[in-house]
């Protein structure tokens, strides 16, 4: 594990000490103790109140929260004190002054009292609700799941929230809730609230909140150096009363990257563009990697006309693409409409491709410095791995706008951006054969100052 001076760690845990989070680090811990930490991947603390029977109606609790931290020996626990002292890296690695978030307070739950399915956006993210009902007092209400079949019922899931498009670097989920257990229909009181978490959908690691001796909980669950996307939050066998849900996030900050600015350290200039009337066969030379480029421009059906050019008005390259298109404003003739594929396949083998356009303003258009996100864009598939086809095209996309961005040291030229993770992580193309460090996007937006 790396070192790091402990002052750096001392923010992080003042802030944590308001959702009761305490974090055991040992200044001379064993190599076998930090392992421990490293796979515990989270760590969560659930206050507890006031002492509670088996049986809990949540629906008449006091809902005030005793958010002190409760520990067991002071030695256990790192104090401004010692701040002379290295120490190994804490369970959680990320600078709590670069944590966005996403609060839940606002959120508009199933309308059904049984529970129903809804999805829904959250500060520009996909969630979805299941079993989930409104909650006056907070944030929504989850219910278990319906009876057994041995009991007669269905055998559905239990409530709960998760997100359905990825957040980058999930750092920490802060939640606090009542509940209430019943008995009856064969519920199994073991099965407690629980958070999944995983880089993908299939939620590789399970965390159950500690539930203690009262019907409040409050709880921080905390990610290890190695985050996740995506997380789900579910009600086990138990109704809660979500009061307070929020979850907070990197947006890609842990990479050794500068989203800020992705052209710290580097530089990039306006395209050269064609400026005469567009037809085939005209040229414009470009700088590219050092030396000078020269383009050619063809249409698809001057291509199928004269299909010995096929190779030469062929490009598969992300950065000879880009060059293309910010000089003449459009794509190549091996790009074309989904329902041509197959026709450009006869012409172009395995270098024909797909181009799409959208004016959506999503995500996609929110994390570039665009003149008008409803401008339009093109989207340009990239075969990232040698297995592209129209039916299956991969992560690879340059996407494009004719009308440029703002900022200093931009005109209204094409500006072209590369994505090779379906729009996680995006580069802009320098217009001399490179490109910019990575920069977050789809779903986090960069206001990032330009040069």
């Amino acid at each position: 594990m790396k070192k790091r001076a402990l002052f750096l760690l001392v923010p992080s845990l003042l802030a944590l000490t308001s959702c009761g989070i305490a974090i055991t680090i040992a200044s001379s811990s064993s190599d076998k103790e930090e392992s421990s930490v490293a796979e515990s991947s989270f760590s969560s603390v659930a206050h507890s109140e006031a002492s509670s029977s088996n049986d809990v109606d949540a629906g008449g609790t006091d809902h005030s929260e005793d958010t002190s931290c409760e520990t067991s020996s002071s030695e256990e626990f790192i104090s401004q004190e010692s701040s002379s002292e290295e120490i190994s890296a804490p369970i959680h690695s990320w600078d709590e002054s670069k944590l966005l978030s996403i609060d839940f307070s606002s959120l508009s739950a199933g309308k059904y009292m049984t529970g129903n399915y809804h999805s829904f956006y959250q500060d520009g993210f996909g969630f979805e609700g299941y079993r989930d009902v409104n909650y006056s007092s907070g944030v929504a209400s989850l219910l278990p799941s319906p009876a057994p079949k041995s009991y007669g019922g269905d055998g559905g899931l239990p409530g709960a929230i998760y997100n359905t498009e990825a957040i980058r670097d999930i750092a920490r989920i802060d939640v606090a809730f009542s509940y209430s257990f019943s008995s009856k229909e064969g519920r199994d009181k073991s099965n407690v609230p629980f958070v999944e978490s995983g880089n993908g959908r299939d939620y590789s690691k399970k965390y159950n909140i500690d539930l203690g001796s009262s019907s409040i909980v409050s709880a921080c669950i905390l990610s290890p150096a190695t985050n996740f996307n995506y997380f789900r939050l579910c009600c086990g066998d138990y109704k809660i009363n979500i009061d307070s849900l929020s979850v907070s996030y990197m947006g890609g900050y842990a990479a050794a990257t500068d989203y800020d600015n992705p052209w710290s350290g580097l530089s990039r200039q306006n395209p050269v563009t064609y400026s005469g009337v567009l037809k085939d066969g005209v040229s414009v030379s470009v700088p590219f990697a050092g030396k000078k480029k020269t383009l050619t421009y063809y249409t698809y059906d001057y291509i199928d006309a004269h299909r010995d050019l096929a190779e030469d008005a062929s490009y598969t390259d992300p950065a000879e693409i880009a060059a293309y298109f910010n000089a003449f404003k459009t794509y190549p003739a091996n790009y074309v409409g989904n329902s041509r594929y197959n026709d450009a396949k006869k012409i172009f083998g395995n270098k024909a491709r797909v181009w799409s356009y959208y004016t959506r303003a999503d995500g996609y258009a929110r994390s570039v410095p665009v003149r008008s996100a409803k401008s339009g864009y093109y989207e340009l598939d990239i075969d990232v791995d040698g297995s592209y086809s129209n039916a299956s095209r991969g992560v690879g996309r340059l996407v494009c706008w004719n009308s440029g961005f703002t900022g200093s040291g931009y005109d209204q030229s094409p500006v072209c951006v590369y994505t090779d993770d379906h729009y996680f992580s995006f580069q802009e193309y320098d217009n001399k054969g490179g490109w910019s460090h990575r920069f977050n996007a789809e779903g986090e937006p960069t206001h990032y100052s330009r040069v």
